[in-house]
């Protein structure tokens, strides 16, 4: 079994392939499978907030939003802007 790697764009759910063995332009062998892609960690998280809890997703990105705010303005205080 080995791992591919997608990016967090794809579309979950499962999907059929189908793989050739080519050797100068022949075909040697062919096989078909099913893959499932499923979103794992942080992304997975993320992405099922946002669908199944769309309130506390909301409510967690502006609290996020605002520490982002906060953190920038005491860092770059006193360094330019209005």
């Amino acid at each position: 079994m080995f791992d591919l790697h997608f990016s967090d764009r794809a579309v979950e759910g499962n999907y059929a392939i189908t793989c050739w063995a080519i050797k100068d332009g022949v075909i040697l062998g062919e096989t078909k499978e099913t893959i499932a892609i499923e979103k794992v960690g942080l992304s997975h998280w993320f992405t099922y907030m946002a669908q199944h809890h769309s309130a506390v997703y909301g409510i967690i990105t502006v609290v996020i939003a605002i520490m982002v705010g906060l953190l920038a303005g005491f860092i770059f205080k006193g360094k330019g802007g209005h």
